[in-house]
């Protein structure tokens, strides 16, 4: 979604710009999100199965996940393959 949009009444969380991924995501989860929802807003813009995965294994020691569980995750979220 974009800046303002709004979902159930409440202004929608979005990922701030910063070069410590571990900032990031400590960020976005103090906004409420979940992991699954930080991994989806980190591969929105990746339409390739190769690139979303490549972005996913790049961020998974910032969420504190081996690659392995940031993979299983985006697979029940539908983000990859």
């Amino acid at each position: 979604m974009t800046k303002g949009s709004r979902r159930r009444g409440r202004e929608e969380p979005r990922l701030v710009y910063s070069t410590d991924k571990v900032a990031i995501v400590r960020q976005a989860r103090q906004t409420g999100m979940s992991d699954g929802e930080i991994l989806a807003a980190l591969v929105a813009n990746e339409y390739g199965h190769r690139a979303r995965e490549k972005i996913i294994r790049e961020w998974a020691p910032a969420l504190a996940m081996t690659v392995s569980e940031a993979l299983e995750l985006a697979r029940r979220t539908g983000l990859v393959r």
